[in-house]
């Protein structure tokens, strides 16, 4: 089933709320709770992700990845960015960090950048393979010069990131920069609630 657009814009909202609500909460366990609390109704719901279009340009894979195939079984961020947006460069390092945590050999968690151009020089795949070098990115990059799925899933803001459960759910959405310890709160409780450990 494809993820229409006002299932993941009414997501961005509630993890809005959810980011308030977490505010409030002193312990981590509370936190964690309210989070679980969060995926046991989103996870519920069995909507799921649109999958990348084929024929599109990959980076630092081997082959084009699927939400089916290679997303499925693990936590899954989507980072819809652009290379000329600076706040898309100021979370890289938050990425670096998740991924530091959760190396992708270990298979929990892949994070996959969704490049979604704003400007016509930056649909050139040339001009986005120079950008990868120079960041130092080496997670899986798609370019979606169209910008496809960032329209289909209603996104509205560079960057921005979107967790999927392993069933490819979508869980949270984070928009801008600045929310490291957020990112990986929800996850490091992902990863606990869907392994049964939490």
């Amino acid at each position: 089933m494809e993820c229409p657009a006002r299932n993941v814009s009414e997501l961005t909202l509630v993890c809005i709320e959810l980011a308030a609500e977490l505010e409030e909460k002193v312990t981590i366990e509370d936190k964690e709770a309210c989070i679980v609390e969060h995926i046991t109704q989103y996870s519920r719901e069995k909507v799921h992700m649109v999958d990348f279009d084929s024929g599109l340009e990959w980076f630092n894979v081997t082959r084009p990845l699927t939400v089916e195939d290679d997303l499925h079984g693990r936590i899954a961020v989507l980072d819809f960015f652009t290379y000329c947006c600076i706040n898309c460069m100021h979370i890289l390092p938050d990425l670096e960090a998740l991924e530091a945590l959760h190396p992708p050999s270990d298979g929990e968690v892949l994070v996959v950048g969704v490049h979604s151009a704003k400007f016509e020089n930056e649909r050139l795949s040339e001009n986005i393979l120079a950008a990868i070098n120079r960041y130092g990115i080496h997670h899986p990059v798609v370019n979606d010069p169209q910008a496809k799925m960032w329209m289909a899933l209603g996104i509205t803001c560079w960057p921005t990131l979107l967790i999927l459960g392993p069933c490819g759910e979508p869980l949270f959405v984070l928009v801008g920069e600045g929310h490291r310890d957020r990112l990986q709160l929800y996850v490091n409780t992902a990863i606990k609630h869907f392994s049964g450990s939490g």
